[in-house]
């Protein structure tokens, strides 16, 4: 037996499931569009978004971003099911801003250490 639906019933499925096929839609795009900025035959490469100056993967960097990805995930997914409210989007926006001003502040620092001096020689 088939089940019937009624018009509105359909739409609102429609609206459930839209949110996220424009989501799902968005971030293959994203996706897309840095495979082909990255073969562009530029300066740009997406290894340095996950190594350090010397080219090496960093465990800071990947943690960073993937800390990034997965608060943002949950952002979006409390936004679509209608739990985001300011207190959770000011806390998300202030813990990347200090993320930010605090390992500036970390480099500043590392930037401006003395190097030691070289030991005596004793007689």
């Amino acid at each position: 037996m088939v089940s019937s639906f009624s018009l509105s019933e359909w739409f609102e499925k429609l609206a459930t499931h839209a949110m996220h096929l424009i989501l799902a839609a968005i971030v293959i795009g994203a996706i897309l569009i840095l495979i082909k900025i990255q073969r562009a035959p530029d300066n740009f490469d997406l290894r340095s978004v996950i190594a350090d100056e010397k080219g090496k993967p960093s465990i800071h960097k990947i943690g960073q971003l993937t800390a990034l990805i997965l608060s943002t995930w949950i952002l979006v997914y409390t936004t679509i099911h209608g739990g985001l409210n300011e207190s959770m989007f000011g806390t998300y926006m202030g813990i990347w801003a200090a993320a930010q001003a605090a390992d500036k502040w970390l480099s500043r620092d590392k930037d401006h250490e003395q190097p030691s001096p070289p030991p005596t020689p004793n007689p």
